[in-house]
């Protein structure tokens, strides 16, 4: 029985992208790759800033 089972863990989020200016990096691609062997249920999410620009401008640069 692997780690993932043991602990029943089915599923992982990993941090995309930051604010306006950190757009997924290395460590974030090898988080992806990790999970996608891992056999794990995965999604990304994005890290507001609401202080320095609007969730438009935000959601744009996640997307």
């Amino acid at each position: 029985m692997g780690h993932r089972e043991a602990n029943g863990l089915t599923s992982v989020f990993i941090k995309a992208t930051e604010g306006t200016s950190e757009r997924l990096n290395v460590l974030s691609a090898l988080h992806y790759i990790g999970a996608t062997n891992a056999g794990y249920i995965h999604g990304a999410y994005h890290f507001a800033h609401p202080d320095s620009s609007t969730g438009a401008v935000q959601v744009n640069f996640f997307l």
